[in-house]
């Protein structure tokens, strides 16, 4: 990474058993809106996959954010997405490191994450990137546009050999599930191959590689806190089935 300094909260387990060979990166909500690991979707899902033994759980701010260095990006999030394929590429050269990770982004993080996956894929060792996450993702057309990351939706769709799963409540201020439907119908031929979804209330997608879980009343903040408990206990038993 150079010069540039990112302020991380890590947790290591040595047990080895359950989750105990995933590395878990979580990035977090649009810096200059006060997005920041601090976040309490973020940590939730922090403490949640910490209790859960993985080998290592990174949550970080991103550049200029806290005792990060740098500046954040005001559109696009490439210098961002750039920070979390360095980010995977250190924690590949630890002690014990994980043997496949799992790309956790929520909100603006999820665009941070696509923004990432093609990189990282291409880099050695990013074959061990075995899912990614997008947590009420900002798809819609106003939200995407103003942050300028309606473009790296494409990235997350033809990602290939990596497992997806989208996390949204019905109720989400900045993507309508009307909305995502339509985003994973984009530009797939055979969007009508799906078919029905697991009996444990995961939807299969027009993309058979994508689940979605959809939250009744749950807004983009999960300030339900029951919706939010629930929202990442589907995510904790998801990874640990993928």
């Amino acid at each position: 990474m150079g010069t540039l300094q990112l302020d991380c909260m890590v947790h290591r387990d040595g047990r080895g058993d359950g989750l105990g060979s995933v590395g878990v990166i979580i990035s977090h909500p649009y810096p200059l809106l006060g997005g920041c690991m601090l976040d309490h979707v973020c940590q939730e899902i922090f403490q949640a996959f910490a209790r859960e033994g993985c080998n290592t759980v990174l949550a970080y701010n991103s550049r200029g954010i806290g005792r990060s260095t740098g500046r954040p990006s005001l559109r696009g999030g490439a210098k961002e997405s750039e920070d979390l394929r360095a980010l995977v590429s250190a924690l590949q050269r630890f002690d014990h490191p994980p043997e496949r990770f799992v790309l956790i982004g929520y909100s603006y993080g999820a665009c941070v994450t696509f923004g990432a996956i093609s990189s990282i894929q291409s880099s050695p060792g990013g074959s061990h990137v075995d899912a990614i996450v997008a947590v009420s993702p900002p798809i819609g057309g106003f939200a995407a546009t103003m942050l300028g990351t309606k473009h790296l939706w494409q990235n997350f769709l033809s990602a290939k050999s990596v497992k997806k799963l989208v996390c949204m409540g019905t109720s989400d201020q900045y993507t309508s599930t009307r909305q995502l439907d339509t985003k994973l119908r984009e530009n797939v031929p055979d969007a009508s191959a799906g078919g029905s979804g697991p009996s444990d209330g995961t939807r299969a997608s027009p993309l058979p590689s994508i689940d979605t879980k959809i939250y009744d009343g749950g807004n983009h903040f999960w300030t339900n806190t029951s919706g939010l408990h629930q929202m990442v206990r589907d995510l904790v038993l998801w990874v640990g089935a993928a």
